[in-house]
């Protein structure tokens, strides 16, 4: 064997001990020498050269890997010898090891990615099929309007809403418009420009779907802007709210019924009573206990009828004042007998609507004022006139006498109503001090007014004019 001098380094020998030795001799591994017999009577044999790559440890410890072309050499036509050419590839091996290892943890980071992908995808695509069948179930779906191309997108479930097949065509803006019911079409567009303007709209509306059959529909969005306040795009939802609104019609018709049952009752029952006051009355001879019995009776009477106006009315909290005085006024003339025609009753009255808290406490003012003018203003024989007034807040006339409680009725914006209770019979004696009177009568007109928040005053020319300023406190509470 020869070897050139780069051969000391690596076999860890002098070029002269390696000269003219076998592997054998040299001490190499059996399998080395082996492997190098081999491809050596390989070549002579053939006369063909040969390439192979192995790897090699010095006597040092050092690895290395070599790529050896091991080339024939002829004379005369013969194989005499063989040239075998070794390069170091140390350095490719390990280049391509550590490739092999990079590629091999991309592939299993390329495959774990796969498998996180493959998943997202199979929950996304299971989210979107819940999604759909909650937007189903609660009549809800998403839409999106490209303000540039007017184009909608809608979510399948929109597409039914409209009484279509989910996705069956595309939509635009002008399209939607006209499934709109006409009646509600400018409140819609009013609610979109406003949402054009960088505020939020929510808005309710009809539709007339493909099929004809009226919807209800509810629709949130927001509008997407672009810079300098451009808005490019707008986002919402719509829910078909249609049996909802009949549910809620239906829990409110059932619910007026009930408090117009409940009036009912109450008014029955103040009827009863009325009626045992009657009963009780025939036990009495008294003129003033019989007078007292009928006061009473008028004063339940008030309150009934209240009751049966709710009752028979198309509001179930709120009373057509001026029309519960017309049937107040007619029964208490029917109730003292004057019906001859010797007093003649005026009504000049507004239609105004009061709540029970104002109208019952009102209501007995009347007939309160009302029956003392009945029974006292004129004198047997004589004749004259009532003359009942409702309206909206005025100026009062001077020189009343105002009442205590309550505010004072020179702050005239403080209330919303007046109603005066005016005869022009004898009038009130300048020596009654009407607010703190003896007469029952007058001391629940007092009281009343107080509670109401109101105030009355008492002018004594020509006759008896008493007049109550109030505010409605169904109004103030609403």
């Amino acid at each position: 064997m020869y070897v050139n001098p780069a051969a000391e380094e690596i076999s860890g020998y002098p070029q002269e001990e390696i000269i003219g030795k076998t592997y054998s001799e040299l001490g190499a591994d059996p399998e080395i020498a082996k492997f190098w017999e081999v491809h050596h009577r390989n070549v002579f044999a053939t006369g063909k050269s040969e390439t192979v790559e192995f790897q090699y440890t010095t006597p040092r410890g050092k690895e290395y890997y070599f790529n050896t072309r091991i080339v024939p050499e002829f004379v005369d036509g013969e194989v005499s010898s063989v040239l075998a050419i070794s390069r170091d590839i140390t350095g490719k091996k390990e280049a391509e090891a550590r490739l092999k290892e990079t590629l091999d943890n991309l592939e299993e980071l390329v495959e774990e990615r796969t498998t996180e992908l493959e998943q997202a995808y199979k929950s996304l695509k299971e989210s979107e099929k819940g999604l759909a069948e909650a937007q189903r179930m609660a009549h809800i779906g998403n839409w999106s309007w490209n303000i540039k191309t007017n184009e909608l997108f809608w979510s399948d479930e929109v597409y039914r809403i409209f009484g279509l097949k989910p996705q069956e065509f595309k939509v635009t803006y002008d399209l939607f418009l006209t499934y709109v019911h006409p009646e509600d079409l400018d409140r819609l567009l009013n609610a979109i420009n406003e949402g054009l303007n960088g505020r939020p709209y929510d808005v309710e509306f009809r539709i007339i779907p493909a099929d004809g059959e009226e919807r209800i529909l509810h629709t949130e969005a927001e509008v997407i802007f672009y810079e300098e306040n451009i808005p490019i795009q707008v986002k919402g939802i719509v829910q078909d709210i249609t049996e909802r609104k009949m549910a809620e019609e239906a829990m409110e018709k059932m619910e007026k019924f009930r408090i117009k049952e409940i009036h009912h009752r109450i008014k029955n029952n103040l009827q009863v009573i009325s009626s045992l006051l009657s009963l009780q009355a025939e036990t009495f001879r008294d003129r003033d206990v019989l007078e007292a019995f009928r006061e009473s009776q008028n004063r339940v009477f008030s309150m009934a009828l209240i009751h049966e106006e709710l009752y028979k009315g198309e509001s179930t909290d709120a009373l057509d004042f001026a029309a519960y005085l017309r049937k107040l006024t007619a029964d208490l003339f029917h109730s003292y007998k004057l019906g001859s025609g010797e007093i003649e009753l005026k009504l000049d009255l507004e239609q105004v609507y009061l709540g029970m808290d104002t109208a019952i406490p009102l209501g007995i003012i009347v007939n309160e004022l009302l029956s003392n003018a009945l029974k006292h203003a004129f004198p047997a024989g004589s004749g004259g006139e009532i003359h009942v007034k409702l309206s909206k807040n005025g100026s009062f006339a001077a020189n009343y006498d105002s009442a205590g409680p309550g505010p004072s009725c020179t702050d005239e914006e403080d209330f919303t109503y007046v109603l005066t209770v005016e005869d022009n019979g004898k009038g009130i004696p300048d020596e009654i001090d009407f607010q703190n009177a003896d007469s029952l009568g007058l001391q629940l007109v007092n009281i009343l007014v107080e509670q109401i928040d109101g105030c009355i005053e008492l002018k004594r020319k020509h006759g008896s004019k008493f007049a109550i300023r109030f505010s409605n406190i169904h109004e103030l509470r609403s």
